[in-house]
Order: C-alpha cells, then structure tokens, then sequence
C-alpha cells in the first residue's frame, strides 16, 4: 500500500491542484489544504468498493497505472 501511495501521490496531487485552480474565483489560490483535503477524497475513491477503480487497469490497454489515475 505504501509503495502504491508514494507511486500515485504526485500524480493525484498534481491534477487536483490544477482542477482545483482552473476553478478558482479570479485572485484566489486554493490553499495546501483544499488540496490534501481533495487528494484524500481521491484516495478514498480509488479504494472503494475492494479497489474497483484501481482493478479496471488493464496495463495491456497502454497505460501506465499513474496514467490511467490520472486519467481516472
């Protein structure tokens, strides 16, 4: 779980930041922890229901596991 986490915390931190930007009101950042915050909603869906989201990878359709999250 540790090594999956350390994998996909960049990724998931990443577009949740700029989602989270692109949504901004004008002059207004979202805060360090608006994005924990969204992140770890993230991580709560990707493992819910025994990991469902995670298990529909397939690495033969040509992604790569932080892709498919992202694109996720």
């Amino acid at each position: 779980m540790r090594a999956l986490v350390d994998m996909l915390l960049p990724v998931i931190q990443t577009e949740v930041s700029f989602a989270l930007r692109r949504r901004a009101l004008p002059r207004r950042r979202s805060s360090r922890q608006d994005v924990d915050d969204f992140v770890q909603e993230v991580f709560i869906e990707l493992l819910a229901r025994d990991a469902k989201a995670l298990r529909d990878w397939d690495a033969s359709r040509g992604r790569t596991l932080p892709n498919f999250v992202r694109l996720v």
